[in-house]
């Protein structure tokens, strides 16, 4: 990003006209905040944390992998998650979605690269993935496929709204859906809604995604912002689709920790995806899905807080930390299950 003309003087300007102080200063801080907001910044996912996730959901809710298991990612992204997949011997198919359709030929070449060593079927589809279907999941199911039309397990990790802008193609969850309202409930809910019908009854879902913290010019002062998509995401998951709460682990990326929810499937859900019902049904805080956010030192000071009045939610044992702690004070996975 930093070779286009265009993204660098984007990051030039925002030294000038956001971040100098009243002194006029501009630190190292101010430097890489401007880079990450004029640089749409995105990772990949650590293939081992695949290997983890599954371990722990073994030993601790009881996955059964005896038989093999059959994963769903209806973010594909990169390809973190299909090769800790395929270098997983307990994963007897993967199915994929994403959007992004220039990564047709790198999916397939990952696939190959690993197809001596693994015994994981793998099917991609470059949609979006509130567009999957039946037809899509039951493609290829037959008795000698190794694919399935029912999941043990969704392990995915949706884009966080417009922060993570993969490609301009215009099926793009951002690019569809501008709105954080529409995109909330157009893409995140229906996406989920979906992939929960082909979970089965005790089937698990883990989901990385975090609320996104972005900074806007108002009135010639930068406020940082909040976009609420956890607890929103959670109320439908655990209210409408009926699905137990198992609680969250921290999945570390660098030098800092993102979520991890995890769920479980207990039944079908008959209603269907009902958008105007789903709008209807919340309350006003709800709707107000963007509020200004707390600084880092608020939010660390709100954290220790809750930890010294809340001491039996740091134990190791009890992965139910409660959403108004948030994530922060989330559970690192064991450091016996990031090895291969």
């Amino acid at each position: 990003s930093w070779a286009d003309p265009n993204k660098r003087l984007s990051c030039i300007k925002k030294f000038f006209t956001s971040y100098s102080n009243e002194e006029g200063y501009i630190g190292d801080t101010q430097i890489r905040r401007s880079f990450k907001n004029a640089l749409i910044e995105f990772s990949e996912f650590n293939p081992i944390a695949v290997i983890g996730i599954i371990t722990l959901l073994k030993e601790k809710f009881g996955l059964d992998t005896t038989a093999g298991i059959h994963m769903l990612d209806t973010s594909a992204g990169w390809g973190g998650r299909l090769v800790g997949a395929l270098a997983d011997q307990r994963v007897m198919s993967y199915t994929g979605f994403d959007p992004n359709t220039k990564m047709r030929e790198a999916y397939s070449k990952l696939s190959e690269i690993y197809s001596e060593q693994s015994t994981t079927a793998v099917r991609m589809f470059c949609k979006p993935s509130e567009e999957l279907t039946r037809s899509d999941i039951e493609k290829d199911v037959d008795g000698s496929s190794g694919f399935s039309s029912q999941f043990d397990l969704l392990l995915t990790s949706p884009p966080y709204w417009n922060t993570e802008k993969y490609s301009n193609e215009p099926t793009q969850s951002w690019k569809r859906y501008p709105d954080l309202t529409d995109w909330t409930i157009d893409y995140l809910f229906q996406t989920l809604f979906k992939a929960a019908s082909f979970l089965k009854i005790g089937g698990f879902a883990a989901i990385n995604i975090a609320d996104v913290r972005k900074e806007k010019q108002i009135k010639g002062k930068v406020e940082l912002w909040q976009a609420r998509i956890c607890e929103p995401m959670l109320q439908f998951l655990t209210n409408n689709l009926q699905m137990d709460y198992l609680g969250c682990v921290a999945y570390p990326i660098g030098s800092k920790n993102e979520p991890m929810w995890l769920l479980r499937k207990t039944c079908e859900v008959q209603t269907p995806f009902n958008r105007d019902s789903l709008l209807l049904g919340q309350d006003e805080n709800w709707k107000k899905l963007e509020k200004k956010s707390s600084s880092k030192k608020d939010m660390k000071r709100k954290v220790e807080v809750f930890n010294k009045e809340n001491p039996e939610e740091n134990g190791v044992e009890n992965f139910k930390n409660p959403i108004s702690a948030h994530w922060r004070g989330a559970l690192e996975l064991p450091s016996n299950h990031l090895q291969l």
